[in-house]
């Protein structure tokens, strides 16, 4: 999959002067006094500005982190990647797991601010994380899920583990997500804390009530 790069769009109005076709030159005595100088000061583009400026526009563009593991902002989240998600999430239907999806949660990852981690084995994509800045944290792991014929391969661990060193050269050192306490994902999340030596905490508290009544975890990891 092929990915353009995004062109810069010029600032209007920046480093312009609008000049009247016949000015008064500054310090010339008129009836109403002097006309002071009013000619606008070149405004330097600061290094901090410049290295800003990139950091936003690495933020659009996919990013790869691992061989398998790539980020996708959410304006880059094109209708083949949702296509391929949508089949992992339909393949889930079918699976004792399918109440623990939500199914429309996909269609948020194009929305500003959104990220999805995608893995791939050749052009498949078989897994996937969405995250979003959610209750306080910058980073919050709206779903994750691995298609049913690919788990128990390890590729959770990594999602997880990709996210973590993501969210470290960002300067983040915490993530968090919910969910149900009758999920089997519990177990995997419990987990983490002994199989990614890269998580120094994993912590769980009794986490919001679900809209159909049941009780949810809150997981944060600490790196």
């Amino acid at each position: 999959m092929t990915t353009e790069g995004l062109e810069a769009q010029p600032l209007a109005g920046r480093n312009t002067v609008n000049v009247d076709s016949n000015p008064i030159p500054a310090g010339t005595s008129t009836e109403g006094g002097i006309v002071p100088d009013t000619t606008p000061v070149a405004q330097e583009t600061t290094s901090k500005e410049i290295e800003t400026t990139k950091t936003e526009a690495r933020g659009l563009e996919i990013s790869q982190l691992t061989e398998q593991i790539s980020l996708v902002p959410h304006n880059q989240f094109n209708d083949a990647i949702k296509a391929q998600i949508n089949r992992i999430n339909a393949a889930i239907a079918q699976t004792p797991d399918a109440p623990f999806v939500t199914l429309d949660l996909v269609n948020r990852a194009s929305q500003d601010g959104r990220r999805t981690l995608i893995y791939r084995i050749g052009d498949e994509i078989v897994g996937y994380l969405l995250i979003e800045p959610y209750a306080g944290y910058k980073i919050y792991i709206v779903q994750m899920a691995v298609s049913p014929e690919y788990r128990s391969r390890g590729i959770g661990r990594e999602l997880i583990l990709a996210l973590a060193g993501y969210a470290r050269d960002i300067g983040i050192d915490k993530f968090a997500l919910d969910v149900k306490q009758t999920n089997p994902a519990v177990r995997f999340y419990d987990s983490l804390r002994n199989n990614i030596p890269e998580i120094r905490d994993v912590e769980r508290q009794p986490g919001d009530r679900y809209e159909d009544g049941s009780l949810g975890w809150r997981y944060t990891f600490r790196f």
